[in-house]
């Protein structure tokens, strides 16, 4: 493999482990909510395009070295990787092919623990750091297939924040697997052919050199980018829940229990000056949706009723009590809303 290709392929890889740490770190703090951010869109195909570049200069190694399994199995996960990514670029730009998704998923991670064990195997070769590099995509592309398996087809065995907390604990392991390559590329450098000066294989070179850059300058742009709008989305998120937080303090919290003993928390808030010789009218709000039904702040965190009726001036002038129903969780992973018997 020519020396000029080796070092383009470790900066490719250095770029690519780069950038998926920052996806990692930001998932981290906004969940799925990176993935409605302005910013991601573009970012996502710039890292796929890293990635696909990576793959390629990789495959092109094994071809070198005759690594004949890794070949194979590597050029089908790469193919299986274009598929997802364009598949992700149409589901983030025309909220398409979503239903595809979940079985790309599931192949890609099947070729990628089977990549992983021709890598193991390269072990054999003396070639350690690539068997280094298998061992941890099997065990983390074994644990994430495990995972979707049992969400597929067992989906009320594990909740929707579990996959979460999981997919991003296995984007953080996996922006490893680069850095891994990267090691074992570093081992090689002296090991492989540098001497090579033919024309076509220097224009290649060029080439890939000048894509490298147009890359970098794109990945700085947009991770710069991303990262603004996500500490952005982070600063109002926490306002939000602050503001929320102090309105919830007007609340007295209290659970209601019927004759067959099932229970329904709520939040109740009275009118200033209340006199409980006298009736009011009742003002019932459901809680914002998409929050956990433990979460007595965030549940209200969005209910316009909530914040329209508790203000100082409302509760003085319109004499009513507001009630806010806290649904939660049954048994059998179902909501439900208890009447009076």
């Amino acid at each position: 493999m020519n020396a000029g290709l080796r070092n383009i392929l470790i900066f490719f890889l250095g770029l690519f482990t780069a950038a998926s740490l920052l996806q990692s770190m930001i998932r981290f703090q906004l969940g799925p909510q990176i993935f409605v951010l302005d910013s991601f869109l573009w970012w996502f195909v710039i890292i796929s395009v890293t990635n696909f570049t990576a793959s390629v200069l990789t495959l092109k190694y094994y071809q070198h070295q005759n690594y004949k399994f890794a070949l194979f199995a590597g050029a089908i996960s790469t193919i299986i990787n274009i598929c997802q990514a364009i598949v992700g670029f149409t589901m983030l730009e025309y909220h398409k092919l979503s239903s595809y998704n979940i079985p790309l998923l599931l192949l890609s991670l099947v070729i990628g623990i089977v990549y992983a064990i021709s890598l193991i195997f390269l072990g054999l070769k003396r070639k350690y750091w690539l068997a280094i590099t298998g061992i941890f995509m099997f065990i983390v592309g074994l644990h994430f297939l495990i995972t979707i398996i049992r969400m597929v087809y067992f989906p009320a065995g594990i909740l929707n924040t579990t996959i979460e907390k999981i997919a991003q604990w296995t984007d953080l392991a996996s922006s490893f697997v680069p850095l891994l390559f990267i090691l074992h590329f570093l081992r090689e450098r002296k090991k492989l052919p540098g001497s090579n000066t033919e024309m076509p294989m220097q224009k290649q070179v060029i080439g890939l050199m000048a894509s490298g850059i147009v890359c970098f300058i794109l990945m700085l742009i947009y991770g710069v980018w991303i990262f603004s709008e996500s500490r952005a989305k982070m600063y109002w998120a926490q306002y939000n829940y602050n503001k929320t937080k102090e309105l919830a303090k007007l609340f007295e919290f209290k659970i209601f229990k019927n004759s067959n003993g099932n229970t329904l928390m709520y939040e109740l808030l009275r009118p200033l000056n209340y006199d409980s010789s006298k009736k009011y009218p009742l003002v019932v709000s459901l809680p914002y949706g998409g929050q956990p039904g433990t979460d007595t702040i965030k549940q209200i965190e969005g209910a316009v009723a909530a914040e329209l009726l508790s203000t100082e001036s409302n509760r003085e002038n319109i004499l009513h009590l507001f009630l806010f129903l806290i649904v939660h969780p049954a048994e059998d992973g179902e909501a439900f809303l208890i009447t009076r018997q």
